[in-house]
């Protein structure tokens, strides 16, 4: 994930290269949605195993960090 986030950064635009730069974008961020799904469940994992006490619930907050991130990133883009 942290990688092809590099990638995608430091991607040349289509200006330079063409038809190249909305075909490989969309090839890493594909590779990125595949990636956050192994680290999501890695994070649920890591928060279920180590929980001193109700597990479950510690678990959920990777679940429900999505949420929140995105209507922060949302605010910021709208203001």
């Amino acid at each position: 994930m942290g990688s092809v986030t590099v990638i995608v950064g430091l991607m040349p635009p289509a200006s330079m290269i063409g038809i190249i730069a909305p075909i490989s974008l969309l090839v890493l961020r594909v590779i990125q949605g595949i990636a956050v799904g192994g680290e999501w469940g890695g994070a649920a994992l890591m928060a279920l195993e180590h929980a001193p006490r109700q597990a479950g619930f510690a678990a959920s907050f990777a679940n429900a960090g999505g949420r929140p991130g995105l209507c922060l990133r949302l605010s910021s883009c709208l203001s």
